[in-house]
């Protein structure tokens, strides 16, 4: 990654450098979450009127609707879920209170009959410092092109 700053003509510069200690934890904590499917212990990474959509949500406007519309529609049908951090790209606001990072994901998905196929796909997580802790107000997940949009909880679970 590049310590060189790029101008926008709407944000002044952008910083790029090493990825902050406390982002990679944020993001770990959140694979965990997704991974255990404990969607109570990951509200707390997020703010309250987090904006989202993805793989399954067209829009959702808040905690509890992202949660719904997003989050439980998901994760019962995948396993081995985790983002690739080998991948993650971040930029950070040069007063280093907003971080937009970008990275590649997987998981295992599940036909209807239960068969499991790889599930590999994008997201974008915004992200801003409340207090010396990182929370998500925006996220965005979409499949790579080509996967197979549905996934379901397979029967043995």
């Amino acid at each position: 990654m590049s310590t060189a700053a790029e101008t926008s003509d709407t944000l002044g510069p952008v910083e790029h450098r090493p990825v902050d200690a406390s982002i990679l934890d944020w993001i770990a904590q959140w694979e965990a979450c997704i991974r255990a499917r404990d969607y109570r212990a990951a509200r707390p990474l997020f703010r309250e009127d987090v904006l989202g959509f993805g793989t399954h949500s067209r829009i959702a406007c808040g905690l509890d609707e992202l949660e719904k519309q997003q989050w439980r529609q998901v994760w019962p049908g995948i396993d081995d879920f985790r983002f690739e951090l080998a991948e993650l790209r971040v930029s950070v606001s040069p007063d280093g209170q907003l971080a937009c990072a970008m990275l590649p994901w997987t998981s295992i998905g599940h036909s209807e009959d239960g068969a499991p196929f790889r599930r590999p796909g994008r997201a974008t997580l915004l992200l801003a410092s409340e207090a010396g802790d990182w929370k998500g107000f925006h996220t965005h997940f979409s499949l790579n092109p080509g996967t197979a949009p549905h996934t379901f909880a397979p029967p043995t679970r």
